[in-house]
């Protein structure tokens, strides 16, 4: 099943669903050209989505509760992966040490993808970078 699906990063996520944020366009238009494909979601991505869209409430002064109700929908329609923590834990802090630019989850995102062969929505030109 996952074989076939579209990794979503983080940062589609949030800016899908914040129709305030700057890249909010960018995100509507890369779920609308995935097409009618599957989206999954690794489950260390959907902890850092609610993080983001809580600290996001916070800042903003919108509802917590309704702004995690359509994350939850969001993870609903997805499927969620489960990674060993243990499998990438190394090569991602190596890969830190060398390129500090990308964070530990952009690095999960980037081996997990590639090592699994599947196509990755991100809106971080860093992130794509590692990926070609």
């Amino acid at each position: 099943m996952k074989e076939s699906c579209i990794l979503l990063d983080t940062n589609v996520i949030v800016a899908l669903l914040d129709g305030k944020d700057s890249l909010h366009l960018q995100a509507v238009k890369l779920i609308k050209e995935a097409g009618e494909g599957k989206f999954c979601i690794l489950e260390q991505i959907i902890a850092e989505t609610y993080s983001v869209i809580v600290r996001r409430c916070r800042e903003r002064g919108y509802s917590c509760r309704e702004a995690v109700e359509k994350v939850r929908e969001v993870e609903e329609r997805c499927i969620l992966i489960h990674v060993d923590f243990n499998k990438y834990h190394g090569r991602i802090l190596e890969a830190l040490k060398e390129k500090p630019e990308l964070n530990y989850n952009d690095w999960l995102l980037v081996f997990y993808s590639k090592e699994n062969k599947l196509k990755l929505l991100s809106l971080d030109k860093k992130v794509l970078k590692e990926l070609s």
